[in-house]
């Protein structure tokens, strides 16, 4: 490999390194009209930059490992969409989960350690937003969560969490780190969210959750066996934008490689 190659290799690596710490949050609408389905029922909701969930429904499900360290999960998760916010404040969207609703599902796989108890990381997994012009979705019957427009998609690229014991609850958080992979620009003004971030907060054996956690019998089409894990979680999806001076970044160090180059030639 060249050196001018590794140059460039090195820039863009350094680039993707740096990617979670220059996002910055994006600011936007959203057509919901614009949407495969959203002709007669959609709305524009703007400005915004957080899609904030109700409490949802996530199943664990452990992978056979043979007592091995660390023990791994498979997990799912669906919820939906309350409210979106800019700066911490509610935007109006008058027709949400009343003429239309917005859904999220996701899957991922999470890791274990018996050297950090209580400790947590996400390996990998996916979410999808969708959009949907009926107001259908059921935790009890595990519909309506992943049978509207997908509008936007992502994939999980890292994670972590804790959840501890404390009289007999579970009580803790997760956040994530989301690459965006697909957004539907038809509806999203301007379509440049890149990522996303999330924390969540879990809830497990908690009494104002029993009601609803009892009725789950299934996530995603994943059902609750014996040794899966049901726990209540809720949070929200902030969309975020590569910063500007990124960009500046890589552009300057390609045109430095552009100069090498020419007085190489020359």
């Amino acid at each position: 490999m060249s050196s001018l190659t590794r140059m460039l290799f090195a820039l863009l690596a350094a680039s993707a390194a740096s990617s979670a710490l220059a996002d910055t949050n994006w600011v936007g609408s959203a057509d919901y009209s614009q949407a495969p389905s959203g002709a007669s029922v959609g709305e524009v909701v703007a400005p915004f930059d957080t899609y904030d969930f109700a409490r949802g429904a996530v199943l664990l499900e452990p992978e056979p490992n043979g007592g091995a360290d660390p023990v791994v999960y498979n997990g799912w998760f669906q919820s939906y969409v309350t409210n979106h916010q800019f700066g911490g404040t509610l935007a109006t969207a008058v027709g949400l989960n009343r003429d239309y609703e917005l859904t999220i599902a996701g899957s991922f796989r999470e890791e274990l350690s018996s050297l950090q108890p209580g400790l947590f990381t996400l390996t990998g997994g996916s979410v999808t937003l969708y959009f949907d012009n009926a107001v259908d979705r059921s935790f009890a019957a595990d519909t309506g969560f992943d049978d509207g427009d997908a509008l936007i998609t992502g994939t999980i690229v890292g994670g972590s969490g804790a959840l501890f014991d404390i009289g007999g609850r579970g009580v803790g958080f997760t956040d994530l780190s989301i690459r965006i992979d697909t957004v539907d620009a038809n509806v999203f003004a301007p379509a440049t969210i890149k990522s996303g971030t999330s924390i969540f907060t879990l809830r497990l054996n908690d009494a104002t959750d029993e009601t609803f956690l009892s009725g789950v019998d299934s996530v995603l089409g994943h059902a609750y066996d014996a040794g899966d894990v049901r726990l209540a979680a809720d949070g929200y999806l902030a969309l975020q934008v590569p910063e500007p001076g990124q960009y500046a970044m890589l552009l300057a160090g390609l045109g430095a490689i552009g100069m090498i180059r020419r007085r190489r030639l020359g």
